[in-house]
């Protein structure tokens, strides 16, 4: 099996996704964001480096996970400020 290299390193990418979410560059009109394999394939990163920059940003705050819908972006309703709130809630 042949191993991949990513184009980023897990704090370089958490740092680039970060930026992303704060531009408003990332997530559709729900703030929900896509695929694991679009993310890889538009970082150019491996499946792990992308799996363990999403849970950084969870502990972050800056996302969260919904079961079986999808991976999300915290709305930020005060500029600089995440919110703890769910997109439904």
């Amino acid at each position: 099996m042949v191993q991949r290299e990513s184009k980023f390193d897990i704090k370089t990418l958490t740092n680039h996704m970060i930026q992303a979410i704060q531009n408003g560059e990332i997530g559709d009109d729900r703030g929900k964001l896509p695929s694991e394999t679009a993310l890889m394939a538009a970082y150019g990163v491996t499946r792990y480096t992308l799996r363990e920059t999403l849970a950084q940003l969870g502990k972050l705050g800056y996302i969260f996970q919904a079961h079986g819908i999808g991976t999300f972006v915290r709305p930020h309703h005060i500029d600089g400020a995440i919110s703890l709130q769910t997109w439904w809630g």
